[in-house]
């Protein structure tokens, strides 16, 4: 069987729900019992049984028939030895061989359990097991040619009882089946997919029948939200031993008879439907075969049929288009879904055509245009046209009609039901789907339409007869319409509502009046926007439910629409003729529903959020509005009516739910309007006001409540009353000339607002806002400037009312989150009205408040972050999701009066959390809050840098904190504090990043990109280098088999010095020049591939000054005898010391410092980025001591060559700084990050400069001494290294286990300290005490660091290792006295001749130094190598069981 290249079933990519904001209420109130409760009544008036549905998947071909017949005899007679044969076959895994067992039970009628839950579990494995033998006797032979007597398919099952991908929350099935190529494909722990899935089943006790329709049409439900391509489902129940087959069309649930599988009889006959489902073609399964999609670019191709307005008979067109924008996320109805398309696959993101595919009703046999929407359309666009008027803002057909299945088939129902429709007429002659005439079960119906929150639930298009057909007859359309528009959702603001809604009506006015055509579904789902010139217009859509009026623009009472948005006559489906006032009535609604619920998506997500939350509080309570959409029609009708009965009824239970955000108060004042002139018009008599029948006397006769009373009492229907031609002219009159006098208004509301294009003019106007908004009375807060308001909270802490002392960290919290809110807002309202062109003039983005409290981040686990700073697209945006530092833009931090201090520690604290989670971040923002007092700080490299108090209850101290978040809005993305040079692809999830041109042959060539996954090494500290290192590689599809390590860092540099004396890439092109000109193989050593300075944009390189630009020169002015570290002064020193080994990073050096006592008041860095050669793993990813040895053995080699051949010393040999390869099969040890190595002369000694990380320097580095370095500092570094990883383990594994008991340990006794505890914490010099004392002798070395190490299998030639390295470095026997040890000897000085002998004096001889004299140092170096060339060998005979 071939697969086609194009799929019937979306793959990969989920269909995304229609967001309406009809299905706000529902949700909000989406508990089990209500869905279950809509599901009954989906049964109980849309069932009916027909024995033999399951006809309708056997093939249409007779040859296929017959072999289906043939397949269906040959497993039901060999059915019972598949499932011997599975059951005992040993190599078939123990789940598959107990379902096989389990399914002969079931099959035997022996599947037996008291309790119906565990009833139902035994049963999914029992019928997947069936499934399986199905598909395995079907499945071809391996070397068949796909032959016509195979299935085009078979038919597997998925994983049970789990909840699939795109489903409702809290909703799991019981099982289900999805299509595959072959049985191959079979997976028993696959997870369901509603995207895949062909048909549902779910399985019951044998008494639960109505309970199993209820939940399979709710699962079934969600196979039409997300396959677009569906056209009609299937599904199966299961109760004990009796299956049934039911098949889901757009009217009905068509279920067939039991199938007993105990029987031969009934098992042959589902054994037939599933073989059936497997030789069918795709539109038996229920797919739709003109649309299809095309998995390799991810689009569906719609053939859309070729009816245009010139032609009826042109070829079929074909569109592209992504996912459905409008989904049919119902299980009845119309289901019509939309999509935004193009005629040219290369466009589908550019897309101008939108598709609108639906299931109208329609009359079989008639030729009948007046409800075929396309027809519409072409007459009403034909006749504006011939007016001469602009058609810009209605909607156009292209092209469209009645989709084909083939050639000769055109898709409606009777192909659907195919062959049995006339059967099914035939079988019930006297059902009937719906009694008009009888409100309950019209009113239950509603109660379903409702509950289904679809538009095409419709109501509409009911036959006069009381009773409809069997199966209603329906047709399939779909329409390429133009323009495309974006729904009401999607609108910024209540001000582009109002317009877009002004225009609508005007464009229904004359569709109405120059054209004939009465819409009749105004609703918030017909309405969508479009652009024009800059401007946002409103068009009308959906002319499903229009209908052809006369002159009078009436026509006869049917029900259409949409339940919230339908009229009370429309709702009651009451005598009174529909007119043009009923969809006024709806838009009344309309503006009411997005006023109460939000006119953005986002401002939609947070009012159903705070409904959600208070719903889950109290059971009872029903969010407003709600009785507009659930209940029956009658019910809805009823609400409606007490809703609106008067103006302060109609502002108590509407008006006053409307948000509080701008622009709301005018949406309100739209509605009250048009509530009083559509319904209370002042230019009218009484009896034409209201909604209730009101008494006029015996002079009228309208209508009489009892035909045979003797009375004169007449009363009068207003709804009536106001058909009559003169008061309807008027009441149209008002409400046309209302809603043009709102739309000037909203247009001319951001008009305002365009001297605002910079970002001092922008502070200045939010300042005066929010002064004026803060000196208006509590009662009036929110009636200023549209709505926008500040909470009394906030109110307070500006205006000082708090500042006493004794506010809360929370309390300063929510008012602070209330100004920024203000802020966004505010500036988003101000900007609205500018040019979306101008992009110097509008906001980058907007910033919001994200999170208080306990919050968890990836580098502290339990940081105490009190509020986060995110940027959003849209201010509107609430829910933000869970606070994390990933996408923070800064942090701040709330503490009482005088608690400056504290605030600064703990915005240091979760600061750090940036670096390590934003791996592109460059500096870091913060603020913190002392009561009213705010500071902005900033944290470079090397400094925090903090603005002085800013007082927010003085207008200074206030608009300078909102120039400050507002230039932060504006501003570039590098002033953020992030790299320009590294992006993140969400899409794929990788780190695209730049790295520059320089190369070992050129200096000039363009920075190359490489892609890389999360960083392997992070900055987890706050000051210092910065050093992170991805694995990547310069080819996106290889992102997960990189071959290039690259390094970012910010090392010390000089300005404007051209010196490469400390360049890392200059280095490492000197070193393998050199290597390579001795003949020397680099394999082991690291190359560099490019690398060099990191550029912002063509005319800048990122380093301090870049980040401090323009304040570097004012800071250096202003602190002209300011130092960062007295180098003398240890307890500077030891201090940051301190800082530095907390941070627990390589990164935070104390390297590279100045000679001079004090160094610049911001030390000068520059960004540097490489690109190196090998990738290793870290000495943590190694599995054994042994191959820790083998590693460090060579990177020590690598030391020394490096040293004497090309004359480099290292200088920071740490646990960080060696990685491991593979060369041939086995370990090596790679020496990396040469950014503190120094070229040295040939007595191979530096000048004394401490660097390093602290954990791994040596004593003299540590404590700074005057000695010279050389290369027994780091042979000493490596003696830390190997203590270290003795102790604390080798593996990633046995660190973490070490670590993890230690935190026991400490929890247990808060005085324990771990061993080599103070080899990291505290200053310098108290490091160095800590290392002297353990190494004052090698039994007190053995006791103190060789006892705590680890016991496992390879530790012991460790130990031993570190033994002889501190032997033969530091107690080399070989050597006089006086250079052994690390203490400072003293002797004697003897009295020369002829001079007089001074008792008194002693000489202090320091082994450091006499182990620096050239013969002596020479030999200790000879014996450390010859100590690791003994172990490596030792090692790697442990390993290989060779030492070759």
């Amino acid at each position: 069987m071939s697969q086609p290249s194009v799929d019937s079933t979306p793959q990969k990519k989920r269909s995304g729900s229609r967001s309406s904001a009809t299905n706000f209420a529902s949700d909000c109130t989406d508990q089990w019992s209500l869905r279950m409760d809509d599901a009954r009544k989906e049964r109980e008036y849309r069932r009916f049984d027909f024995d033999d549905i399951a006809r309708c998947a056997l093939p249409k071909n007779s040859t296929l028939r017959d072999l289906v017949d043939k397949r269906t005899k040959e497993i039901s007679h060999r059915l019972d030895d598949i499932l011997v044969e599975r059951s005992q076959d040993p190599e078939t895994p123990a789940l598959v061989r107990q379902a096989a067992n389990e399914c002969r039970k079931w099959l035997r009628g022996e599947l037996i359990s008291k309790n119906s839950s565990r009833y139902e579990k035994v049963i999914y494995p029992a019928h997947a097991a069936l499934i399986r033998c199905i598909a395995g006797h079907l499945d071809p032979e391996p070397t068949s040619a796909g032959g016509t007597d195979e299935a085009k398919r078979v038919l597997l099952p998925y994983a049970s009882d789990l909840k699939p991908t795109g489903s409702d929350k809290r909703i799991r099935i019981d099982g289900a089946l999805r299509s595959c190529a072959d049985a191959s494909s079979a997976d028993d722990e696959l997870r369901p997919d509603y995207r895949d899935i062909v048909l549902v089943a779910e399985a019951k006790w044998r008494r639960e029948q109505d309970k199993a329709y209820d939940q399979l049409i709710r699962y079934t439900r969600q196979v039409y939200a997300n396959q677009p391509n569906r056209r009609f489902a299937w599904g199966v129940t299961i109760c004990a031993t009796l299956v049934r087959v039911i098949l889901f069309e757009n009217d009905r649930m068509v279920s067939s008879k039991d199938m007993d599988v105990t029987t031969s009889t009934g098992l042959a006959a589902y054994i037939k439907f599933i073989v059936s489902l497997c030789f069918c073609e795709e539109h038996q399964l229920g797919y739709d075969p003109s649309m299809t999609w095309c998995s390799e670019n991810e689009y569906w191709i719609i053939k859309c049929p070729g009816r245009t307005p010139d032609n009826d008979d042109e070829q079929p067109a074909t569109y592209y288009a992504r996912d459905p924008v409008f989904v049919a996320d119902h299980l009845f109805g119309r289901h019509t879904r939309g999509f935004y398309a193009s005629d040219d696959p290369e466009l589908v993101d550019q897309p101008d055509t939108f598709i609108k595919d639906a299931w109208p009703h329609a009359e079989r046999g008639s030729e009948d245009t007046s409800r075929d929407e396309l027809a519409i359309l072409q007459d009403i666009v034909q006749q504006l046209k011939t007016r001469g008027i602009d058609t810009t803002g209605y909607v156009r057909p292209v092209r469209g009609g009645t989709v084909r299945l083939d050639d000769d088939h055109d898709d409606n129902t009777d192909t659907v039901l195919d062959p049995v429709v006339g059967d099914i007429e035939a079988a019930h002659p006297q059902m009937g789907t719906i009694a008009e005439n009888d409100e309950t079960d019209a009113g239950a119906l509603a109660t379903k339409l409702a509950a289904g929150r679809g538009k095409d639930d419709e109501a509409c298009a009911i036959d006069d007869s009381s009773w409809v057909e069997v199966i209603p007859y329906r047709v399939h359309r779909r329409l390429a319409l133009k323009p495309i528009g974006k729904p009401l959702y999607a609108l910024s603001s209540p001000y582009e509502l109002i317009i877009v809604l002004a225009d609508a009506m005007t464009a229904h006015s004359k569709i109405l009046n120059l054209c004939g055509y009465l819409h009749r579904d105004i609703s918030t789902n017909n309405i969508l926007a479009i652009e024009v010139d800059g401007r946002v217009r409103g068009v009308l859509i959906d002319f499903d439910c229009a209908i052809k009026v006369g002159s009078q623009r009436r026509v006869r009472a049917e029900r259409t629409g949409t339940p919230p948005f339908m009229s009370i006559n429309n709702l009651r489906n009451s005598s009174v003729e529909r007119s043009e006032l009923d969809d006024w009535e709806s838009l009344l609604y309309v503006v009411c529903w997005l006023g109460v619920y939000g006119v953005s998506g986002a401002n939609q997500s947070k009012y159903q959020a705070d409904i959600e939350r208070k719903c889950r509080t109290d059971k009872n309570y029903k969010p407003p509005l709600y009785a507009w959409e659930c209940g029956t029609f009658e019910e809805v009708a009823r609400a409606k009516k007490e809703n609106l009965e008067d103006m302060g009824t109609f502002t108590g239970s509407v008006l006053n739910h409307f948000q509080r955000e701008d622009g709301y108060a005018m949406l309100k004042s739209l509605a009250r309007r048009l509530h009083k002139r559509l319904l209370f018009n002042s230019h009218l008599d009484n009896k034409y006001m209201g909604m209730v029948k009101v008494y006029c006397g015996g002079d009228d006769s309208d209508e009489s409540d009892d035909d045979t009373s003797k009375s004169t009492v007449v009363f009068v229907d207003p709804f009536a009353k106001r058909l009559e031609q003169k008061a309807r002219d008027q009441i149209n009159k008002d409400l046309m000339k209302t809603m043009a006098h709102y739309k000037a208004a909203a247009c001319a509301m951001p008009t305002a607002t365009k001297d605002c294009n910079d970002v001092e003019a922008l502070t200045a106007r939010i300042s005066a806002d929010l002064v004026v908004t803060l000196g208006a009375k509590p009662a009036d807060l929110g009636a200023l400037d549209g709505g926008l308001s500040v909470p009394e909270a906030c109110r307070e802490w500006l205006t000082g009312v708090r500042a006493s002392g004794t506010e809360s960290r929370t309390q300063v919290n929510n008012a602070h989150t209330s100004l920024i809110h203000f802020i966004a807002c505010r500036m988003k309202e101000l900007r609205d009205g500018l040019n979306a062109s101008d992009a110097a003039s509008n906001p980058k983005r907007f910033l919001l408040v994200c999170g208080s409290g306990q919050t968890q981040t990836k580098a502290s686990e339990n940081s105490s972050l009190n509020d986060l700073i995110c940027a959003v697209v849209d201010p509107s945006v609430t829910q933000l999701g869970e606070a994390n530092s990933t996408n923070t833009v800064l942090f701040v931090k709330a503490e009482r009066s005088g608690r400056q201090d504290l605030a600064y520690c703990q915005l240091i604290h979760d600061t750090r959390s940036l670096y390590a989670d934003q791996p592109n971040r460059r500096f870091a923002w913060g603020v913190t809050i002392c009561a009213t007092l705010v500071r902005v700080i900033l944290f470079e490299n090397d400094r925090m840098v903090s603005s002085k108090d800013m007082d927010v209850t003085t207008s200074t101290g206030l608009a300078a904190y909102i120039k400050f978040i507002v230039s932060l809005c504006f501003c570039e993305e590098h002033q953020l504090g992030y790299d320009p040079s590294m992006t993140w692809c969400s899409e794929n999830k990788y780190w695209i990043i730049k790295c520059p041109g320089r190369t070992p042959d050129n200096d000039d060539e363009q920075p190359a990109t490489y892609y890389a996954r999360d960083p392997v090494f992070v900055a987890d500290h706050l000051f210092g280098r910065h050093t992170r290192g991805f694995y990547a590689s310069d080819d996106p599809e290889l992102v997960d088999q990189p071959d290039t390590f690259i390094k970012d860092a910010w090392p010390h540099a000089e300005r404007g010095s051209e010196d490469t004396s400390r360049d890392e890439l200059a280095i490492l092109q000197d070193i393998v020049q050199q290597l390579k000109t001795r003949g020397i193989d680099t394999t082991g050593y690291v190359r560099p591939v490019r690398g060099g300075t990191v550029r912002l944009d063509d005319d800048h390189d990122d380093n301090t000054d870049t980040v401090l630009d323009p304040v570097v020169g004012d800071i250096e002015a202003a602190h002209p005898q300011m130092g960062t570290i007295a180098e003398n002064d240890e307890t500077d020193a030891g201090a940051l010391a301190t800082k530095l080994a907390a941070g627990c990073g390589k990164d935070d050096e104390a390297c590279a410092i100045d000679d001079s006592s004090r160094v610049e008041v911001i030390p000068y860095r520059v960004h540097r980025r490489l690109a190196l050669k090998p990738i290793g793993k870290p000495l943590y990813a190694l599995s054994s001591p042994y191959e820790l040895i083998i590693v460090l053995a060579d990177a020590m080699t690598a030391h020394s060559k490096i040293l004497n051949l090309c004359g480099y010393l290292h200088r920071d040999i740490s646990t960080n700084n060696i990685l491991a390869i593979e060369v041939d099969g086995r370990v090596r040890g790679v020496l990396i990050d040469f950014d503190c190595a120094i070229k040295v002369g040939s007595q191979r000694r530096v000048r004394a400069e401490r660097t390093g990380t602290p954990p791994f320097m040596s004593i003299n580095n540590l404590r700074n001494s005057s000695v010279e370095r050389s290369e027994l500092d780091d042979w000493e570094s490596l003696l830390y290294v190997v203590c270290w990883l003795g102790v604390y383990g080798v593996s990633g594994a046995n660190q973490s286990k070490y670590q993890a008991d230690i935190e026991r340990k400490c929890r247990t006794d808060k005085n324990y300290k771990p061993p080599l505890y103070k080899w990291e914490y505290g200053t310098f010099e108290e490091v160095a005490d800590s290392k002297e004392r353990c190494l004052t002798g090698l039994e007190r070395f053995t006791s103190s660091v060789l006892n705590h190490f680890k016991t496992e299998p390879g530790y012991d030639m460790l130990k031993e290792l570190a033994h002889e390295l501190c032997q033969w470095l530091l107690f080399n026997l070989q050597l006089d006295r006086a250079y052994r040890g690390v203490v400072n000897t003293t002797k004697p000085h003897y009295r020369r001749p002829g001079t007089r002998v001074n008792t008194n004096t002693i000489i202090v001889e320091d082994p450091f130094v006499k182990r620096l004299e050239k013969d002596a140092r020479d030999k200790i170096n000879d014996d450390l190598a010859e100590v690791m060339d003994l172990y490596k060998r030792a090692a790697v005979t442990a390993l290989y069981g060779s030492c070759q």
